[in-house]
């Protein structure tokens, strides 16, 4: 009964967080309202500026973001290489384009000039972009087809003179003219081979071009050396195998080839360069001017600071005091409650771990909030349920203990049973096996007895021996029969005992 008394008026955990929560929304709200009255004061003083003032620092400031934003995907496009991206960019730019009109409108109101002279930026800026994203395009296309003409280009290059060599091999066994035409042939194959790879790591033009003649210049060897394989084995044109790699090298060098798409794209590539550098100097133009606009706003900001700075510092008085007074009241509640908690779970706790160690001498102390104190009592009652167990599951253990001491004393006694029957089993059989001899024996004298008989009626003239043997021969049947009758009674009292036995 104390103990529900005293759990009825604990505290709960709760009733307690919820009541601490409320303090602090309540000072919040107070502290809210402060702020508000404070806010007001400075918005009289502000409500001028927010006409004029800071929608232009805003549109300055998403106008810098816009400019910023545009030049950041101007940069995303150009390594841009898959081209289902890149109208997606374009179109990202087209819209940031439109919102610089509107934002270049609305610092229109500090400066004239300096609007006039961002739109003209901002224009020729858009129209960079556009070029440069165009380009892009095109480069994109370009390396597409590069990708799809350079495997076959490559494949020639790396054939030729492995098939010439081998083609020589059995065409010029004997005429050194046409083994120096195909020797040439395979030189320059694998030069140019060499110099085609250094051309597709180039990322300059003028080196590309270099290289690019340098690979004009191995190509016009190659075609010599073949013409004069040729005029010696006119059938070298029959070989599929040398001919048609050789094709896709001398399509290479076609117009629309690969050789002159990678020309074409390195100089789309500076290109590009050149016209990035100008939007980036446009870009640090467009800052400038920002920043000049900045300034002017910020100039009239200043104008009306020394007016709000006495109403700003009043209102961060209240609000630094009511902060105080707001982390005071947290950290005392965190504290109380820190406290309050632990002890009640260091309770509880510390009867587990005897639990564990199964120790269920103790019960935990109901302390701490009210749900901490149902969990104690709660805990408590397991302990009492565990141990009034482990005492019943004892006793069950000693009682089947005594039980089994007993099944083997009834062992101990059945097994001497046994070996006790085993014994009169055995002299039963003896006294079997002697009755079985002694009916041997009276069948013996029987038979003898017939012949006997049989003798005397035939032999009456010696009636009187044969009388006499017959007599000797019934003395000696009367002792067996007693014997037999002594057998019997034995068994029989054998069998009795056996009866005893097992009843």
């Amino acid at each position: 009964m104390t103990t529900r008394k005293r759990l009825r008026f604990s505290f709960s955990l709760i009733h307690t967080i919820s009541a601490t929560f409320l303090t602090i929304i309540a000072l919040v709200i107070a502290l809210s309202t402060a702020s508000f009255k404070g806010m007001e004061q400075v918005g009289e003083q502000f409500e001028e500026l927010s006409q004029k003032a800071l929608p232009m620092a805003m549109a300055n400031a998403t106008l810098t973001r816009n400019v910023l934003e545009q030049v950041k995907l101007l940069n995303y496009g150009m390594q841009i290489t898959d081209p289902t991206e890149l109208p997606l960019t374009i179109s990202q730019i087209e819209a940031l384009a439109k919102q610089s009109d509107g934002l270049i409108e609305q610092t229109s109101t500090v400066a004239e000039h300096l609007s006039s002279m961002l739109r003209e930026n901002v224009a020729e800026l858009h129209q960079v972009t556009n070029s440069i994203l165009s380009k892009q395009s095109a480069v994109i296309q370009m390396q597409s087809d590069i990708n799809a003409a350079v495997g076959g280009f490559r494949y020639g290059l790396s054939s030729i003179g492995p098939e010439m060599n081998r083609i020589s091999s059995f065409l010029s066994e004997d005429n050194p003219e046409s083994s120096d035409a195909a020797n040439r042939f395979i030189a320059s194959a694998s030069s140019m081979e060499s110099t085609f790879l250094l051309m597709m790591t180039q990322t300059e033009l003028e080196k590309a071009e270099q290289e690019y003649r340098e690979m004009r210049n191995r190509i016009a060897g190659i075609n010599l050396a073949f013409d004069d394989f040729k005029e010696w084995h006119p059938e070298v044109n029959e070989f599929t195998s040398l001919i048609a790699p050789y094709d896709m090298v001398q399509a290479g060098f076609n117009d629309d080839g690969v050789l002159r798409l990678i020309l074409i794209k390195l100089e789309q590539s500076e290109q590009q360069k050149a016209e990035f550098q100008r939007a980036s100097q446009l870009a640090n133009e467009t800052m400038y001017l920002l920043d000049q606009v900045s300034d002017a706003a910020s100039d009239l900001i200043d104008d009306r600071k020394s007016v709000v700075h006495s109403t700003i510092q009043s209102a961060s008085l209240t609000s630094v005091i009511s902060a105080g007074v707001l982390s005071l009241v947290v950290l005392v509640t965190w504290f109380g409650l820190r406290t309050w908690i632990n002890r009640g779970l260091k309770n509880i706790l510390s009867r587990l771990s005897a639990l564990t160690e199964h120790d269920f001498r103790g019960k935990a102390q109901e302390v701490g909030p009210f749900e901490l104190k149902e969990v104690a009592r709660k805990l408590n009652q397991v302990i009492d349920s565990t141990h009034d167990s482990i005492s019943t599951v004892t006793r069950n253990c000693e009682t089947l203990y005594q039980t089994a001491e007993i099944s083997h004393d009834a062992a101990e006694q059945t097994n001497q049973s046994l070996t006790v029957q085993n014994s009169a089993l055995a002299s039963m059989v003896t006294t079997v096996t002697q009755l079985e001899a002694s009916i041997r024996e009276i069948a013996m004298v029987t038979n003898a007895s017939s012949e006997v008989s049989h003798l005397a009626t035939k032999h009456t003239v010696k009636g009187v021996d044969v009388v006499e043997k017959n007599r000797q021969r019934l003395e000696s049947l009367e002792n067996s029969l007693n014997m037999n009758e002594q057998s019997m009674l034995e068994l029989d009292e054998r069998i009795k005992q056996i009866r005893e036995w097992w009843t």
